[in-house]
């Protein structure tokens, strides 16, 4: 796990064990905009906050597009 002042970024088999889910799976959920994500060059990174929140229910596809725009993207 890569740990920044800002965020923990987890690597898809950090993700993966955490959820008890196969990496495969993870990918898929990335492919599909169902998880909070970043890429860095050529790999996906997860931020652990917003995993958690994923996690508690409180992050939705729709609400990343919304952050997305606020930040200019």
């Amino acid at each position: 796990m890569l740990e920044t002042n800002e965020a923990k970024l987890m690597t898809v088999d950090d993700l993966a064990e955490m959820l008890q889910m196969s990496k495969s799976w993870v990918y898929k959920a990335v492919a599909k905009g169902l998880l909070p994500f970043r890429n860095i060059g050529a790999s996906v990174r997860f931020d652990r906050r917003e995993i958690e929140a994923y996690i508690n229910g409180d992050w939705t596809p729709q609400a990343a597009k919304v952050v997305a725009m606020k930040r200019g993207r």
